[in-house]
């Protein structure tokens, strides 16, 4: 037998041996393959969990978004449109992560297919064109955006033991008055621990000082200038001049 023909039996020995050795719960990537399902009577493969649980994932934001907006009938909003940013983490509120992102993109989609007003405040002026690269418009280069006659989308998520806490508001920056509030709880699965852990990064965070001292004293920060306030102005900056009516959401009922 000539040597060739060796070395080619051997190589597709060794493939065969190495498929043989490969788990069959394995698909060819390494990934766990979805458990199989029976369906009139035949075994076929179920649904990926990640897509599972990337369905999931959007689902609870839908539901998020639900608890922001329904039943609002105030006549004040009338106008306004809103500045969904992304959530941050509870412990650090200059952190975000790809978690904190998405949720903030998400929001964008829910708000508007419930004919809430969005505003996209990353467009650039002009269209960048890369050669082979693409043609881009949306830019986080902008610096600060001016939110005083809009509302924005704020959150915040916590991780605890198999599970992210989420709480989210709809704020008027102009006095920071909250005029509704949501909460969620999301699974602690695959997909989420890996937004959670990717693209993590810390904006410029300014000191906030609440103590004694006239209104409008400043305190500087990195991230400028900003209005301490007194802690007697506290009081009046979370009365509310503006109550909504209560809703089954206000009343902490679980509605589905």
């Amino acid at each position: 037998m000539r040597p060739y023909f060796i070395i080619a039996a051997l190589a597709a020995l060794c493939a065969a041996l190495s498929a043989c050795a490969r788990p069959a719960s394995l698909l060819d990537d390494g990934r766990k393959k979805p458990p199989s399902i029976t369906v009139q009577g035949m075994e076929v493969p179920g649904p990926d969990p990640n897509y599972t649980a990337a369905r999931e994932l959007r689902l609870k934001v839908r539901e998020l978004a639900d608890q922001l907006v329904a039943e609002i009938r105030d006549p004040s909003l009338a106008g306004t449109v809103a500045l969904p940013v992304s959530f941050v983490n509870l412990d650090d509120f200059g952190e975000t992560s790809a978690f904190g992102r998405l949720l903030g993109e998400q929001i964008y989609f829910e708000f508007n297919q419930r004919g809430f007003p969005v505003r996209e405040y990353r467009i650039e002026n002009s269209v960048r064109v890369k050669k082979k690269e693409g043609e881009f418009i949306l830019s986080r280069r902008r610096g600060s955006v001016p939110a005083q006659s809009s509302l924005a989308v704020v959150g915040t998520y916590a991780k605890g033991p198999g599970a992210v806490f989420v709480n989210a508001r709809l704020v008027r920056p102009s006095n920071g008055r909250v005029l509704r509030t949501a909460s969620m709880v999301f699974e602690a699965n695959e997909t989420v621990n890996s937004l959670l852990h990717r693209g993590v990064s810390k904006g410029e965070t300014a000191v906030r000082r609440i103590g004694a001292g006239g209104a409008g004293a400043s305190v500087e920060g990195a991230g400028g200038t900003q209005t301490a306030m007194r802690i007697s102005d506290f009081d009046a900056a979370v009365r509310p001049s503006d109550p909504l009516p209560l809703t089954p959401f206000d009343r902490g009922e679980d509605v589905h």
